[in-house]
């Protein structure tokens, strides 16, 4: 396994070389055409998906992928909710889904995969790919630092608590597969079920993410200076 320092060496040689190619020989072009189309399409959407989210512009942000019958580009999808926020179905084209009942989900969900690699703002890179109901709401992992992760869970307990003795939680709404959404979430993001955001407030909610997202912000601008 190659470590940070040596990958950027490699990556930079490799661009070095490419600069000095002399492209007026056909037989050049020829080679590094088979050679870049080679490279691309062996490429895992893994390492797209982490080029899309770290530089600010690549060759793969159009590119498509296929959800569930929908079309969606690359840079859609990427960190759509590494920055947490109100869960909301994408506007675009595709064949509508036949409903399907699924059980509904009202417990508070907070996600785990403590071997997630880190992205330069600080957070886990998103990779637990999961089902949300519109109108979930999902809390960063950088929000959940700032406001504390004591306080965040006594929040839950209590909007808990007073969903419960509302009946929300004791009648389940459930759920149909053309109302769910699918995600991709990293780990110490935590999901609060939409019975609890309507409890929260979602004016609350918002304001806790957003200083996460302003803290992972600061942290992706401290670590771009300190990389150029």
């Amino acid at each position: 396994m190659l470590r940070p320092a040596e990958l950027v060496t490699l990556l930079i040689n490799t661009a070095n070389a490419v600069s000095k190619t002399d492209f007026s020989n056909a037989a050049n072009r020829r080679a590094y055409m088979q050679m870049e189309r080679q490279f691309t399409q062996a490429l895992p959407m893994s390492v797209k998906k982490f080029m899309v989210s770290s530089i600010e512009s690549t060759p793969f942000d159009n590119e498509e992928v296929k959800i569930m019958g929908d079309s969606y580009k690359l840079k859609e999808l990427v960190n759509n909710m590494q920055y947490g926020g109100n869960v909301k179905r994408m506007q675009a084209g595709g064949v509508p889904q036949q409903p399907t009942p699924v059980s509904p989900s009202p417990a508070p969900l907070e996600v785990n995969d403590p071997q997630a690699p880190t992205s330069p703002n600080g957070a886990a890179e998103d990779t637990v790919e999961t089902k949300l109901r519109e109108g979930d709401f999902v809390l960063n992992s950088a929000s959940v630092e700032v406001a504390g992760e004591q306080d965040v869970r006594k929040m839950i307990n209590e909007a808990v608590q007073v969903a419960e003795r509302s009946g929300k939680f004791a009648v389940p709404q459930g759920a149909t597969s053309d109302e769910l959404v699918d995600v991709i979430l990293g780990d110490g993001e935590i999901v609060i079920p939409k019975e609890l955001v309507e409890v929260i407030g979602l004016d609350r909610l918002t304001k806790i993410n957003n200083r996460g997202k302003a803290l992972m912000e600061q942290r992706a601008a401290r670590s771009s200076k300190e990389t150029q």
